[in-house]
């Protein structure tokens, strides 16, 4: 009996000793913050399909024929360029061009007197769009030959599409150079054509 006594004495002791010698603590908080701002990308042009008359070089596209050697009468022309489009916080998406058509080099050139209407002398083109599906105020555009508006009571450019919070995906659009029944004017021919995405912050 005397033994069991010692024995639980002894570990009272201990457990005393132990809580009087127990270590002070202390605590720090750290905050970790970052910041993005508003930003948005379009990416390279890329090749949607099969082209017609048309190629893509970085970002050229080349009318391999613009009108027939022969009767120098337009060749269709179609193709459709896929660009990725982010924005990371509300924005927008516009499309404008430089010329209304592909104009010529140097101006519409000579003609005999009272022939200008006979012959093709700024290139009319079709443009439609699509932004993944996203609203647009007009997706579609027609820019008739020789014509500086648009045909059909199209409005003019930019074609514009709005978004509400941060997007991102694919941007089409679709060049069609449709046929004329007057031969084209001798000369080099061209525009350009813009996409741009911007926030709207």
């Amino acid at each position: 009996m005397k033994n069991v006594l010692g024995i639980t004495a002894a570990l009272v002791a201990v457990s005393v000793a132990g809580s009087a010698f127990a270590a002070p603590t202390a605590t720090q908080q750290v905050s970790i913050n970052g910041s993005m701002a508003d930003t948005c990308t379009v990416g390279q042009p890329t090749v949607v399909g099969a082209a017609t008359n048309a190629s893509l070089a970085g970002n050229i596209v080349t009318v391999q024929q613009l009108a027939s050697a022969a009767d120098a009468l337009i060749v269709p022309t179609t193709i459709t360029l896929n660009l990725d489009v982010m924005c990371n916080n509300a924005g927008y998406l516009t499309i404008t061009e430089a010329n209304g058509g592909l104009v010529r080099a140097g101006g519409v050139g000579p003609t005999v007197p009272g022939q200008e209407n006979n012959f093709v002398r700024k290139i009319g083109y079709n443009l439609e769009t699509e932004w993944d599906g996203l609203a647009a105020l007009g997706k579609n555009r027609s820019r008739p030959h020789n014509g500086s508006g648009f045909i059909n009571g199209n409005a003019p450019l930019p074609i514009a599409y709005i978004t509400w919070g941060a997007a991102h995906s694919n941007a089409e659009v679709k060049f069609t150079i449709p046929a004329d029944s007057r031969p084209v004017l001798a000369g080099d021919y061209s525009t350009t054509v813009r996409v741009r995405a911007q926030s709207s912050l």
